[in-house]
């Protein structure tokens, strides 16, 4: 069971791991684990690789924050952000596309290594120690050495369909999430397509659609799906589909965001309903909904609309009126 804990009003967005919480007010005051940072002015930060990041306005000024200092880095791309160096851009040119030339810029030694040149996308996924990262350009896909500069391979998915989501690397294999509830997965070494699959294919025809993102689950190689009334998983080493559970009160989940133990998620208590006026827990080992709350808000255009974080016994949920609601983990007295 959760209490609501406190709750910070004028939040823009909100940036969580275990080790500190970034939160962006509207006024654009910057706090990290409660203490401002930044008075005012418009920012791009991010915490690690693959966590959220926010950019507001071409001519902001960009930081890094790791756990020792604050770097400050002129343009970079915040996909690729780890101990030792990040990809930054330069001579950005806007014709019909923008235009940029792409350096690895190491931490170690401040040297910038060339990467791209006049390139149109961004790097959307660091591999291999982040030594290596996926290059994206549209449909198009690179997989590209910070070591070397080099391009180890290219592929275009353009006659499978359009890419929605680059899921991540399990299985000697990158998985892709394509339109059309497509899964996709090429060869990391040779980027070769070597899975072809529609593995909900039996749900959506029934006339059940998903719309969030599969969740991959590197250590045991499955995808996971958590929505609307289901909690499904897709063995990646043998491609069968296994629907876990199923909700048998009505109840509209969205927006799961996935722990080792927990999905944390928000919902709205009727089949069919959009609005979610819901926080809730589902509990990935006996697989059962623990929380559900319905939170009072001031009015009826108020609802959460994005994906809950839960961090060390602390859940957060920002709602779209822009306040940080804030519940604690009640632990039992033994």
């Amino acid at each position: 069971m959760f209490k609501i804990k406190y709750k910070i009003l004028e939040v823009k967005s909100v940036s969580i791991n275990n080790k500190r919480i970034i939160i962006l007010k509207k006024n654009g005051e910057v706090f990290i684990n409660n203490e401002i940072v930044f008075k005012g002015g418009k920012y791009t930060f991010a915490n690690n690789i693959g966590e959220q990041f926010y950019n507001y306005g071409d001519k902001s000024e960009q930081y890094l924050f790791n756990d020792k200092k604050l770097l400050l880095v002129n343009s970079y791309d915040s996909n690729t952000l780890f101990e030792e160096g990040v990809v930054i851009y330069k001579n950005q040119k806007i014709t019909d596309a923008v235009e940029c030339d792409y350096y690895f810029k190491s931490f170690l030694d401040d040297s910038e290594r060339l990467l791209l040149k006049s390139a149109i996308g961004g790097f959307v996924f660091n591999y291999d120690e982040n030594t290596k990262s996926i290059f994206r350009s549209i449909n198009d896909l690179s997989l590209i050495s910070f070591l070397t500069g080099k391009s180890l391979w290219q592929t275009s998915l353009s006659s499978y369909g359009t890419i929605s989501k680059i899921l991540g690397v399990a299985d000697d294999k990158l998985w892709i999430w394509l339109s059309d509830y497509q899964l996709i997965a090429l060869a990391i070494d040779t980027g070769e397509v070597v899975v072809n699959t529609k593995p909900l294919e039996p749900l959506f025809k029934a006339g059940h659609y998903f719309f969030d993102f599969p969740y991959l689950d590197v250590q045991v190689t499955t995808l996971y799906f958590f929505e609307r009334q289901y909690f499904i998983a897709v063995n990646l080493k043998t491609l069968q589909t296994q629907v876990l559970w199923q909700a048998t009160e009505p109840i509209n989940i969205f927006s799961p965001s996935f722990s080792t133990n927990f999905i944390c998620f928000i919902a709205a208590l009727q089949n069919e309903a959009i609005t979610p006026l819901q926080i809730g827990v589902f509990n990935r080992t006996n697989l059962q909904i623990e929380w559900l709350h319905q939170e009072s808000f001031k009015d009826r255009y108020t609802f959460f609309n994005q994906a809950p974080q839960y961090v060390n016994n602390k859940l957060y949920a920002l709602d779209n009126g822009g306040t940080l609601h804030i519940y604690e983990r009640e632990v039992r007295e033994k």
